[in-house]
């Protein structure tokens, strides 16, 4: 039910978000270790020490900068599966074909644009078949709040809808996944020697946790088809041959020993392929029965054991309804210990006896868990076939699933029980929380892609509870039946997924008419371990095809052009005489396309507009990236050439693909090579590409340890960037001090270093303001879109820690407020005794009208970094005013001597002079109070922001209000306001100092009448006061001298210049520029001057 309200806000919060893109970093270190992810122990390749590697998160319209240090005893790269990578084709990640690969000890960063592009994909190696060792994690992109959502129709009021946006935000990414117990390499060697298609894996895992698990020895000689066709044909049920679903055991089972066939006997591949179909499940029919469902496949673990040690079986009180689709007589063959048919080809002279004896042996390793609130009502899984070899069924026990989005984009919402998943895609659902809070297993199946099958199971296990009532069921809910069996096939009356019907949710709608390209593939094994696309086996070229021509030796059958702006479409076939007809699941990188058809048999039309519409979809058909080529059958995709760049479209079953079972399709390829350019990263060292890399790599590694971005705490972020920016704001008044008191003025830089403090903190305002305008749009989207804050302890330890940190500051600060003797404004003259104690950045007290304003007692971090390095040191006004040049060193002591003698005596000209300004009596001792006043308050500001951090971390932690997460935002639009009280005066002041404005306090008018009634002085004009830093005030005039003193004597113009001076010193002015003008008589001045006086000049 649509809140149109709520609407606005998003798509006012989208605009911003889109316009504000943010540049997502991330380091992955590429390892090898020892893991036991079955409870098998082997060597694995991990990223970040961990398997599957981290979730890369991102906001559709981020950039992303992926740094990649190699570590492996290998070469490799990283695909970012499905993502287009529109104007970057060089950081697709396919070695040969965008890149060199990254040596060992290389590394290489990889940057690219996620503008457009929303949903769930992950990201892999590409080179060879190293991803199944372990090298593979996901990518998630939260989409914009202003798209609309198919789900929004399942929602029965707005705030139903909230509670599913923010499942699909905090969703659960699972990659599912088959797993060998060797290393790919060694796997594929065997692969090569014997010949033999290795389909057989040792388990299933999820997120990289699983355990093995060995069928019953009935089972086993049962066949795939788990001894059910006889039963379908003759219309009987013998529940004790009914094999449901895998109970995860705990206990170990046999160790059989290898079985040896003798491969005459065994049917043709070709001749004998059986066709997998769920769809047409309805084709079968079996007769009702009634109770509950229970095999000896389904039954208690304990139940489970003792098939496994004794053989037994149990008798359920029950039978369900099933059915199977149409097998070949490769079902009723007896499977390996594994539970694998046996391999059908070896190489001439070999047979199953070549192979290592086949084992299997239970385990109990730990299965992977997941939790949800059921007072929530929903949650969101993204899935995702990471495997190698095993297409998957997917169900999850007692609940429904509802698909909503497919390889990343929203499709037409479907409600299924199971779900076929082929490797490389993914899906994303939402399940409703309806049943009792427990337990509940989410199952995977290997599901074939021909004639040959491994009958094995995975599970996850979904763990949910009521926080609300407190409500928490740890036991497994064993009484909901499975959807499916342990083969992977559904049960009789269960929803499955009609893949050929996920329509684009919104847009993306296929180009009608005839294509302007159309590619026809025939896909096939022509040779016991060659497999091919288009006539034969791609091989990597020595150059990247990206960076090279046809004329670098391209091969015309896997090197293909096509032109920019097309609709090409590509009609994919099983070649009727492949050794092997199996099924493929195919990908193409750097576009999605549109799925118009796929059967089985021939697909006999020259052009796909001459096919029926009862095998082309031209209406809505599905927009994916991968899809499964149906074996001994045929698939039509249709994409439009608007990516410049060579793509890869190939098989993403690891061993065909490194077999040669690929092409590259090299889109407009002169707008390809302008993009890219020359060869970026020379084959010896391809691991970087810019200096910047490690730089980038340091920063990725502290945001990605820090625990403010962990907790998702936007609060944290807020403050913990607050005294960051205070940190950086002090390291870089230190560095300007340094550089302005050791460099010296140059030919370039004539006034030296003085404002180089000025535009550090110019830099720090920006960047701050900057952050607060980013910290409060996301504010506000979370007050639409309430982000769960994950551990509010750790908030809670973080901001305890920074408090603490600000009250040990305010004793520091407590410790510098020593009395400081009383001064008044700079007297007439001074005896060479006095001397003046200035707590801050200036030479000289300026007086009480400077020290009281708003931005002194305000302190930002500009004065505070003076404040701070000034208040234990004393500062004195120069010792004599002839000494002083704009380049005098900020915050260096000088003793305060009074003005040459000859100044003090009868002839000097300042004595009887008084100033218009205040005395300062009232304000004695002020600026030193103000300013560690200004510097404690700045402390203060920062000590209550880790107050409200602290609040908010209490808040969530221990209520339990729906609402209680909207106190994260609320903290953080008060840090905010707090960064902007300091931010917008800094920004003010710098600035007023870069344009050279009037420093605050200082009158010009004042100055001017000052100088005019000094005697000897006839008018002033072309006065300029400014400032080289925030401490150092400069000065330039011209004065026009009354011709007697010119007649008396130039030592008399020498005196009145010093005393000049002197005048511009008591208002904190130490460097002045003087130019006088000289008239030998009234009339003669009168006429040059035009009259001027100094206001008008000035």
């Amino acid at each position: 039910m649509p809140s149109y309200p709520h609407l606005i806000v998003l798509l006012a919060c989208s605009a911003v978000q889109t316009a504000l893109g943010a540049t997502r970093s991330y380091k992955l270190i590429l390892n090898t270790g020892i893991r036991s992810p079955d409870g098998v122990a082997r060597e694995v390749y991990l990223i970040n020490d961990q398997q599957p590697g981290p979730l890369i998160e991102a906001d559709e319209g981020d950039d992303l900068e992926i740094f990649v240090q190699n570590d492996l005893p290998v070469e490799t790269t990283i695909h970012w599966h499905g993502l287009l990578q529109r104007g970057t084709p060089d950081m697709d990640g396919v070695p040969g074909v965008t890149q060199f690969p990254i040596p060992p000890a290389g590394n290489f960063t990889y940057r690219f644009s996620t503008v457009g592009e929303y949903g769930f994909y992950w990201y892999h190696s590409h080179f060879r078949a190293y991803y199944d060792d372990a090298l593979r994690g996901p990518l998630l992109i939260h989409p914009s709040p202003s798209r609309p959502r198919p789900f929004e129709n399942l929602a029965q009021s707005s705030s139903e809808f909230d509670m599913m946006l923010q499942a699909e935000r905090s969703g659960t990414s699972l990659l599912l996944a088959d797993w060998y117990h060797k290393l790919s390499d060694k796997i594929y060697d065997e692969y090569f020697t014997t010949g033999a298609f290795p389909q057989c894996v040792d388990s299933l895992l999820a997120n990289g946790k699983g355990r093995v698990q060995c069928l019953p020895q009935r089972i086993l000689q049962a066949g795939p088809g788990l001894g059910l066709e006889s039963s379908i044909a003759n219309d009987t049920h013998d529940p004790d041959t009914m094999p449901m679903a895998m109970e995860p055991s705990t206990t170990s089972g046999i160790n059989t020993a290898s079985m040896s066939m003798d491969t005459a006997s065994m049917p043709s591949m070709t001749t004998n392929a059986m066709s997998m179909s769920m769809r047409k499940r309805s084709e079968h029919t079996a007769s009702p029965s009634t109770g509950t469902a229970m095999s000896d496949m389904s039954a208690m673990s304990s139940t489970m054991t003792s098939m496994m040690t004794a053989g037994s079986s149990t008798t359920p009180a029950g039978t369900e309804d099933f059915t199977m689709s149409t097998m070949s007589d490769m079902s009723q063959m007896a499977l390996g210990p594994r539970g694998c048919s046996p391999p059908m080809m070896f190489r001439p002279g070999l047979n199953a006896s070549s192979l290592p004896p086949e084992t299997c042996t239970n385990t109990t390793s730990e299965l992977f868990k997941f939790t949800a609130d059921a007072s929530r009502g929903w949650t969101a899984l993204h899935l995702v076939n990471a495997g190698a070899v095993s297409r998957l069924s997917i169900s999850l026990d007692g609940h429904s699933m509802f698909v909503y989005a497919a390889d990343g984009l929203y499709v037409t919402l479907q409600e299924v029980q199971v779900l076929h998943i082929s490797i490389g895609q993914r899906y994303s659902v939402m399940v409703r929380l309806d049943q009792d809070p427990g337990d509940y297993y989410l199952r995977f199946a290997s599901y074939p892609y021909g004639d040959m099958q491994q009958v094995i199971e995975g599970q996850a296990i979904l763990s949910y509870h009521n926080i609300a009532n407190n409500t928490d069921m740890a036991m497994m809910s064993d009484l909901v039946s499975p959807w499916m069996l342990v083969n992977g096939s559904a049960i009789l009356g269960t929803v499955e997924l009609d893949d050929q019907a996920l329509a684009p949710f919104v847009g993306n709608t296929a180009p009608s008419g005839v294509a302007n390209v159309t590619r026809y593939f025939t896909i096939n094994q022509t040779d016991i371990v060659t497999w091919v696309a288009n006539g034969e086996p791609f091989t990597e070229p020595a150059r990247p095809i990206i960076y090279g021509t046809v004329s670098d030796g391209w091969s015309a059958a896997t090197t293909l052009l096509t032109p920019a702006n097309a609709t090409v479409d590509i009609v994919m076939k099983v070649a009727n005489d492949s050794m092997d007809t199996m099924g493929h699941p195919m990908h193409l990188h750097g576009h999605k396309f549109w799925f118009l058809g796929a059967g089985e048999g021939d697909f006999p039309f020259q052009s796909v507009t001459d096919a029926p519409s009862t095998m082309i979809n031209l209406q809505n058909p599905p927009y994916r990236d991968t899809i499964d080529l149906p074996a001994s059958g045929w698939a039509v995709i249709r994409y439009v050439t608007d990516n410049p760049g060579a793509w890869l479209f190939h098989c993403h079953i690891q061993w065909h693909l490194v077999s040669g079972m690929a092409v590259v399709l090299v889109e407009d390829e002169q707008r390809m090579l302008d993009m890219v350019g020359s060869i970026q990263n020379a084959p010896n060292n391809p691991g970087t590409n810019d200096s910047q890399a490690e730089g980038t790599s340091m920063a990725s590694t502290i945001s990605a340890d820090c625990p403010r971005f962990s907790v998702h705490s936007l609060a944290l972020v807020a403050d913990a960037f607050h005294m960051f920016n205070d940190i950086l704001s002090l390291l870089v008044g230190l560095w300007a001090i340094r550089v302005a008191t050791r460099r010296q003025p140059s030919r370039v830089y004539t006034y030296g270093w003085q404002r180089a403090e000025t535009l550090g903190a110019l830099i720090n305002g920006v960047f701050l303001v900057a952050l607060c305008m980013s910290i409060f749009l996301q504010a506000i989207q979370r007050f639409t879109e309430p982000q769960e804050v994950s551990n509010p302890i750790l908030i809670l330890v973080v901001g305890c820690s920074g408090l603490a940190s600000n009250f040990l500051g305010m004793v520091l600060l407590h410790e510098h407020e020593k009395p400081e003797p009383e001064v008044s404004n700079i007297p007439e003259s001074l005896s060479d005794q006095d001397e003046i104690n200035v707590p801050s950045a200036p030479q000289h007290a300026r007086g009480p009208k400077r020290a009281a304003t708003l931005s002194q007692i305000s302190v930002h971090p500009m004065a505070l970094r003076a404040d701070v390095i000034a208040a234990g040191q004393s500062h004195t006004v120069p010792e004599s005013s002839e000494q002083d040049t704009e380049n005098t060193p900020l915050l260096t002591g000088q003793s305060l001597a009074s003005p040459s003698e000859d100044r003090a005596g009868p002839t000097d000209l300042h004595i009887d002079h008084i100033h218009k300004r205040n005395d300062g009596s009232k304000e004695k001792g002020k600026s030193q109070d103000l300013n560690m006043t200004g510097v404690f308050l700045h402390v203060l500001g920062d000590a209550v922001g880790n107050i409200g951090v602290i609040a908010s971390a209490l808040f969530i932690w221990l209520t339990d209000f729906s609402w209680r997460f909207y106190a994260d935002p609320t903290v953080s639009v008060i840090i905010t306001v707090i960064i902007l009280h300091s931010a917008i005066p800094l920004c003010t002041a710098a600035s007023r100092i870069l344009l050279e404005a009037v420093p605050e306090g200082i009158n010009i008018d004042e100055i001017k009448q000052d100088i005019t009634a000094l005697p000897g002085v006839a008018n002033c004009h072309a006065l300029h006061v400014s400032q080289l830093s925030d401490s150092n005030v400069i000065a330039t005039v011209h004065i026009e001298v009354d011709y007697k003193v010119v007649k008396d004597s130039h030592e008399q113009y020498m005196q009145l210049a010093s005393v000049v001076r002197d005048c511009l010193s008591a208002y904190g002015i130490h460097s002045a520029t003087i130019q006088p003008e000289f008239f030998a008589t009234t009339a003669e001045r009168t006429s040059t001057s035009g009259g001027a006086n100094c206001a008008a000049a000035s």
